[in-house]
């Protein structure tokens, strides 16, 4: 019995140690799996046979437990078993990842790929999208899984990147990340073998040791003393951040990269400051705010988030660009059409066109989010350009034809939408250069030949010339096409009107501009049924019935020849100077007219007051019956004369003066007349001042009395000369000749502010000729030379930076920095607006050569 017992016991005891090695497992079902918690309840397994086990939706665990309690066995990818205590905390088979860091085991960061991806474990989130990370921590790299949204959520800077697939964060990271090369000792000095930098975005340094020796490494591994031999040696050490950049031998003869720097509002001026990079690869940068830039720099001093943001090619508010200072440019799209239509007529509707749009220039005053570009009108000038400077900006008034528009190519639209069209040759809709430019027809001299149909403001000098000459030939009209069908030019142009409602049609017909087309002219002296006299101009064939019978005599005259009946009629009716206001010595309302009665009896007359001074002029015909019966009372104060122009009240006075001078002795003669005094003539009976061009280039001044014979009826025909009336005082002071301009005139060597945006009045140039230009001319070194010249501008240019020419007054005013490149097309802007735009167009006009400008130092503000 007692043997029996024994074999129980160890029968028992053989049992028994079996049932102690059955698992425990975790068990959860459902949200319970990943509730970010625990694992699940902790279950002990019931067989011996038993396996923990973890069914997975994907990647995401939805089921744990012991596989006793499986009604069917666990396949492969959808559920996963182990055999140890508490082993199914792991996450599907297919969720491994690199999980290292470069504090412990350097291939963390030089060579992953060797790295075998582990087992994650079973994530408490949906990782279907993501299952694995690589970051930096400074200079520290970290490679692992994905299993909580916790990680997800504290992976989402710059320095830490996520993927999927099994192992997938085996790669280089961050891409690209810095190489530099890593010895020291003489044979450093050609090594090229790199090795990666614990700061992915280091430096490289290269060092040349006094002992002959050279240290090459990333520049945050480089020891104290190393750091403190390059600060006190600095052109021995050279620092580079191009990837595996110090390679090379150390050249200790490149300075380094320079690039602009500043800060805020200071970087819309137009001196800016200069700084010498750390690193001789560096690229120089400028941040936007819209398209104002606020930064420059070296992009060296960025941190890593803030060069990883302007590395995005698709960050338009920060431009890189490697070359030296080359960060002046604008914000890559800030790009306008510039054109002037003085060099190309398609810039007057460049909308049918495919014009190339320019890089803008950095502004230097505020550019808003509405106004980037603009399109102006400068006389018969069209100008499309960018919006940069306060030049720009003030001179760009809408009430003054000028227009602004947003975004890239904005200003290519037509300018103004009303733009005068006509028939050009024999094709219709053709804009004019002139927006308010009126249509012309000119008849061809050719027999049978088509007349020409153009543009007034395209006119040359023959065909204008041949209008004023013969207006019956030539009909202007003012609405679009208005030239478009033929006209038959077989009429005269007479002038009409009548004395009854128009007096200068009798005393001053110069000012009639009223003109009919007729068959013949005719000119006509009646009494209205007052028994008035009037004095009718018009067409033979309108005059009032019996009109055409009556014309003949002394009273009626005929012609058939084109504007016949302008001149005085009849022939012999008195011309008397006229004054209504006392004295009648020297002011505006002196005039020289025609009496409006005719009478073969009438007298000029002038009424003198007790001291003798001038108080009436006029003809004896227009004196009231007061000052008829004051003359015939006091006939020692009324003096007449039946001659012409004999009541001149400068034949009272002593003899007129003048302004006498000569630009060859006296450059004020030419650029400051109004300094000079008027002096006396020599001839009492002078009444007449000139301004005249000699030897093509020299102004003279003085008394029209004092010039020889011939030089005199030069003068009268108007022959470069311009005559005044010794009436009014200093008459020949004004500007002569007319189309004499004024340039900015300087040299920044002797005056610092001649870079500068240059205001007030600019001065005359010293020596007149047709061909003068203004120019702005800058050298590299930022030399500025503002000048007037003849020369064209390939001449002037030569050699220069950058340079511009302008043919309005003032026009070369442009601060240095916005002057166009070299390389900018020659252009030239030119003025000649209607006689009402003519103001508009000279305040107007200053900035575009400016423009026209633009455009400076664009080509290599690119990157």
């Amino acid at each position: 019995m007692a043997l029996k017992s024994v074999l129980l016991v160890v029968a028992v005891g053989a049992v028994w140690p079996k049932a102690v090695e059955s698992l425990s497992c975790y068990s959860c079902s459902g949200e319970t799996c990943v509730n970010g918690v625990d694992f699940g309840a902790m279950l002990d397994c019931n067989g011996v046979q038993d396996a923990c086990y973890t069914k997975f939706n994907g990647y995401v665990p939805t089921e744990r437990g012991c596989t006793s309690a499986l009604n069917n066995p666990c396949t492969a990818g959808s559920c996963e078993s182990c055999n140890s205590d508490y082993c199914n905390v792991l996450g599907a088979t297919q969720h491994k990842c690199v999980v290292c860091s470069s504090v412990l085991d350097e291939n963390c960061i030089s060579n992953p790929g060797e790295l075998p991806g582990q087992q994650c474990g079973a994530p408490s989130t949906d990782v279907a999208e993501t299952q694995c990370y690589s970051r930096v921590i400074g200079s520290v790299t970290e490679r692992g899984c994905i299993q909580s949204q916790s990680d997800l959520d504290t992976c989402d800077g710059i320095q830490c990147s996520t993927c999927a697939g099994e192992a997938c964060n085996n790669a280089e990271y961050p891409e690209k990340r810095q190489k530099c090369v890593k010895c020291s000792s003489m044979e450093c000095k050609t090594s090229a073998t790199t090795s990666y930098c614990d700061l992915p975005d280091d430096s490289c340094v290269t060092a040349k040791k006094t002992d002959g020796t050279y240290l090459k490494t990333c520049e945050h591994s480089m020891t104290d003393s190393d750091r403190q031999f390059c600060q006190s040696n600095p052109s021995a050490c050279s620092f580079c951040g191009q990837n595996e950049c110090n390679r090379n031998e150390i050249n200790v003869a490149d300075p380094g990269r320079q690039c602009y720097t500043c800060q805020g509002t200071d970087c819309l001026h137009s001196s800016l400051r200069i700084e010498t990079c750390h690193e001789t690869d560096d690229r120089c940068f400028t941040i936007f705010d819209g398209y104002n830039p606020t930064q420059r720099g070296c992009r060296s001093q960025f941190s890593t988030q803030e060069k990883a943001t302007c590395d995005n090619a698709d960050n338009v508010n920060c431009n890189l660009c490697q070359d030296d200072l080359c960060n002046v440019g604008g914000r890559e799209d800030h790009k306008c059409l510039y054109c002037s239509s003085t060099l190309d007529v398609n810039c007057i509707n460049p909308s049918g066109q495919m014009p190339s749009l320019v890089q803008c220039p950095a502004p230097t005053t505020e550019v808003t989010e509405e106004a980037q570009c603009y399109t102006r009108i400068i006389g018969m000038v069209t100008e499309r350009g960018c919006l940069g400077s306060a030049t720009d900006v003030d001179q760009c008034d809408p009430e003054e034809n000028c227009a602004t528009c947003s975004g890239p190519g904005c200003n290519m639209a037509l300018f103004p939408t009303d733009r005068r069209k006509c028939v050009v040759d024999s094709s219709a809709n053709q804009y004019c250069p002139d927006p308010w430019d009126v249509c012309v027809q000119i008849a061809n001299s050719t027999s049978g030949g088509a007349n020409i149909k153009k543009c007034q403001s395209s006119m040359t000098a023959e065909e204008a010339s041949f209008c004023k000459a013969n207006s019956n030939k030539c009909d202007f009209c003012a609405s679009d096409n208005c030239n478009q069908n033929e006209v038959n030019f077989n009429y005269v142009e007479c002038m009409v009107c009548n004395s009854r409602d128009n007096p200068a049609c009798a005393t001053n017909p110069a000012a009639i501009t009223s003109m009919a087309r007729c068959q013949a002219c005719a000119s006509l002296l009646t009494n209205d049924a007052q028994g008035v006299q009037v004095l009718q101009r018009g067409c033979l064939e309108q005059l009032s019935p019996g009109g055409v019978e009556q014309c003949s005599g002394t009273t009626c005259t005929t012609c058939r020849t084109n504007r016949c009946n302008i001149g005085n009629y009849p022939e012999s009716r008195l011309e008397c100077y006229s004054c209504l206001q006392p004295p009648c010595i020297s002011h505006g309302s002196i005039s020289l007219e025609y009496c409006l009665q005719y009478s073969t009896s009438d007298r000029c007359v002038m009424l003198l007051d007790t001291s003798g001074i001038p108080i009436r002029l006029g003809c004896n015909s227009t004196l009231t019956s007061a000052e008829q019966t004051s003359c015939s009372s006091n006939p020692q104060q009324c003096r007449y004369s039946s001659k012409s122009k004999s009541n001149d009240p400068s034949a009272l006075l002593r003899p007129g003066s003048c302004v006498q001078c000569n630009s060859a002795y006296e450059s004020n003669c030419m650029t400051n007349p109004s300094s000079f005094e008027a002096t006396p003539c020599n001839d009492p009976e002078n009444s007449q001042c000139y301004s005249r061009l000699t030897n093509g280039n020299i102004v003279e001044r003085g008394c029209l009395n004092d010039l020889d014979r011939a030089s005199k009826t030069k003068c009268l025909s108007g022959n470069n000369c311009m005559l005044c009336s010794t009436r009014t005082e200093k008459c020949n002071s004004r500007q002569y000749p007319p189309d004499l301009i004024r340039c900015h005139q300087c040299d920044s060597s002797q005056t610092a502010s001649c870079k500068n945006v240059q205001s007030g009045t600019a001065p005359v140039c010293p020596s007149y000729s047709q061909d003068n230009h203004c120019y702005t001319i800058v050298q590299k070194s930022g030399q500025t030379v503002r000048k007037c010249s003849t020369l064209p501008r390939d001449t002037e240019c030569a050699g220069a930076d950058r340079c511009e020419i302008c043919r309005f007054s003032g026009c070369n005013s442009r601060n240095s920095t916005d002057v166009m490149p070299v390389d900018v097309p020659n252009q030239t802007t030119t003025t000649t607006p209607k006689p009402e735009k003519a103001a508009a167009a000279i305040v107007g006009a200053n900035s575009m050569v400016a423009l026209m400008t633009l455009i400076a130092v664009l080509a290599v503000a690119q990157h």
